[in-house]
């Protein structure tokens, strides 16, 4: 439950918005929650969505953190754990119910490194390890004109190669996420959320051509922990929520 916690740290230092409001249906149970807002960023090209709720009355914290593949929508998007790096967590104080992606794709851009290569070339040059005047028996006196013509002779010979250095990555550099999944390579399954799921609808409401505020409904299928018990799968259901949209840029 790290990410929840830094979500919480980072958003809730900020006064709740009256207007936002979120509600679901967890294991049976209705929640109404006030205030919240929703966050867009965009960093290193990739836009991120956080929102998060925390209402001491409903004694309930709520939050959703996704990466959304288009950067910031002006229009309604559909993201599911299947396809899309989001996540989840509602906690209460029976405990904490959460979902991530089942399946993540492995970066590699703090795996790549340089290797030397040698290529042959097909061509041969002498071999700078032999030495003919130690078998020639013309060179036993010395290296005498005789010796030294000789040892250009039956100098032996290798193939020459070219010395070059390359940058390599893993073996999924390159390969789309379909054919990750596939061959399994270059993925990470996370064993506990196995037959979860959680989808998230986002309906943007624009003002003079910016986001200010973000409509949504969700649900799925979510784990269940209460302390150091095995976690459990229920169903979260009649997910809505309407935020205040900040830093949208």
């Amino acid at each position: 439950m790290r990410i929840a916690l830094v979500i919480f740290s980072l958003l809730m230092a900020a006064p709740l918005m009256a207007d936002s409001t979120t509600e679901f249906t967890v294991n049976g149970k209705s929640y109404q929650l006030a205030g919240g807002y929703a966050v867009i960023s965009t960093i290193n090209g990739k836009t991120q969505l956080m929102i998060a709720v925390r209402d001491t009355t409903a004694k309930a914290q709520f939050a959703i953190t996704a990466e959304l593949p288009q950067g910031i929508p002006n229009g309604p998007v559909e993201l599911s754990a299947d396809l899309h790096p989001i996540s989840a967590v509602i906690i209460n104080p029976k405990g904490i119910y959460s979902v991530v992606p089942q399946v993540t794709l492995s970066r590699d851009a703090s795996m790549r490194y340089t290797m030397k290569e040698e290529i042959d070339t097909g061509e041969l040059e002498d071999d700078p390890k032999d030495r003919p005047q130690d078998h020639l028996q013309e060179c036993a006196r010395g290296l005498n004109e005789k010796c030294r013509s000789l040892m250009k002779v039956h100098r032996k010979k290798k193939h020459k190669v070219r010395v070059t250095y390359k940058k390599h990555g893993p073996t999924w550099v390159g390969k789309t996420r379909a054919e990750r999944l596939a061959s399994g390579d270059g993925i990470l399954r996370e064993s506990k959320y196995k037959d979860t799921a959680f989808i998230v609808r986002l309906i943007p409401v624009m003002q003079n051509g910016k986001l200010t505020k973000l409509d949504g409904t969700f649900g799925g299928v979510v784990i269940y922990n209460e302390g150091m018990s095995p976690g459990v799968r229920l169903p979260l259901q009649k997910g809505k929520f309407s935020m205040e949209v900040h830093n949208a840029q």
